[in-house]
């Protein structure tokens, strides 16, 4: 499942900003990506009454990501988002070592 946004990417000051001084509440999804090795989690944004999502993006333009979700969810906690979701297709997520 890939999380479908037609609006242009959040950076950082601007996800601040939409946070801090708006009236939405700002929600952040976590969606695990394959990659080499594990993976990425990549951050999207969504706010207005759950009608838009945009997808977060670094200052080097490039989408935010974490390899450790416990980093991820940490960093959700610092920039202050009302609540986290994780979206995991199971299809392409890496069975754990048994």
């Amino acid at each position: 499942m890939n999380i479908e946004t037609t609006s242009k990417p959040l950076d950082k000051n601007t996800l601040d900003e939409l946070i801090r001084y708006s009236d939405y509440d700002v929600h952040m999804i976590l969606q695990y990506t394959p990659g080499e090795g594990k993976g990425v989690y990549l951050i999207y944004a969504q706010y207005h009454n759950e009608q838009v999502t945009r997808q977060v993006y670094t200052q080097r333009n490039t989408p935010r990501n974490f390899k450790d979700i416990k980093r991820a969810i940490d960093w959700g906690k610092r920039i202050v988002f009302v609540t986290i979701t994780l979206t995991i297709d199971y299809a392409v997520y890496p069975d754990p070592a048994i």
